[in-house]
């Protein structure tokens, strides 16, 4: 294999699915490159660092480099281009900021592995918010044709890892850990993090460790409000993921000619300027 084959570029939240992907490609890659994108709405990027640090201290002999680059300036330009032909089609389905992140962190990492000519994408993609895009079969297949396009693989190495009952919302917002349902047996990423030594528990997410460990971003109480709430997507799951992957279709060919755009004639080097940082 080339070097660009050797190497991988991981969407890195620093939360346990991300860490435990990353922890897996360690085992498969001469170089993990673990990305992770600050921007305006986010608070506590830098938090990554905490398990970033672990899996670098645990793979010595791997290359593993840890970035947090600044994407705000990709994010108005995207979120907001085309937005009125948007609202005119879809309506409130505009309202996926969840969606929206995960395809801002698409095209960073999509844009880093042009730039260093790596061959592999990643991230820590799990189902357990099955009505966000990002982790929806159905977008995550165009994900992948969407790289592949550019001569990228991408790689969702927990996809199908099992999900432990989560801590409840109010448990989250109040910092109150109240009992909740686990399945001991389970193959969860907490767990292989443990396994492998790269965490004292089985499953921490929603707690102290977890808040410490990755940013926090709170804009997924708008499309939670329309998801359940509004269209009761639950009941139109069929309807839902129609629209939902047709709309995230035509924005990832709207991203692909801005990636191009810049990579062919350095149009919109603004919009790039986080590939230029050094963390």
């Amino acid at each position: 294999m080339s070097n660009g084959e050797k190497e991988v570029a991981v969407l890195y939240s620093g939360g346990t699915d991300s860490t435990a992907s990353a922890a897996i490609l360690a085992g498969q890659y001469d170089a993990v490159h673990l990305l992770t994108f600050a921007r305006h709405g986010f608070f506590g990027a830098d938090n990554s660092n905490y398990n970033a640090g672990k899996l670098i201290a645990h793979f010595p002999d791997v290359h593993i480099s840890h970035k947090v680059l600044e994407t705000t300036a990709l994010a108005e330009y995207v979120t907001a281009h085309r937005r009125w032909h948007y609202i005119r089609k879809y309506g409130f389905f505009t309202l996926q900021n969840c969606g929206f992140c995960a395809l801002l962190n698409h095209i960073g990492t999509l844009s880093y592995c042009l730039k260093h000519g790596i061959k592999n994408s990643a991230d820590g993609i799990t189902h357990d918010w099955p009505f966000f895009p990002g982790h929806m079969d159905k977008v995550i297949d165009r994900f992948r044709e969407w790289y592949a396009s550019f001569g990228i693989t991408y790689h969702t190495p927990v996809l199908h890892f099992e999900i432990d009952k989560p801590m409840t919302y109010i448990d989250k917002i109040s910092g109150f850990q109240s009992a909740h349902e686990e399945k001991p047996e389970a193959n969860t990423t907490g767990r292989l993090l443990h396994r492998m030594g790269l965490s004292d528990t089985d499953n921490y997410k929603g707690t102290d460790i977890d808040k410490k460990a990755q940013a926090r971003c709170y804009q997924f109480a708008i499309p939670n409000l329309f998801i359940y709430w509004m269209f009761r997507g639950p009941e139109r799951w069929d309807e839902y993921e129609a629209i939902v992957v047709e709309y995230f279709s035509s924005l990832m060919e709207d991203t692909r000619a801005l990636v191009e755009g810049y990579f062919e004639r350095s149009e919109r080097r603004e919009l790039f300027a986080f590939l230029d940082e050094e963390a």
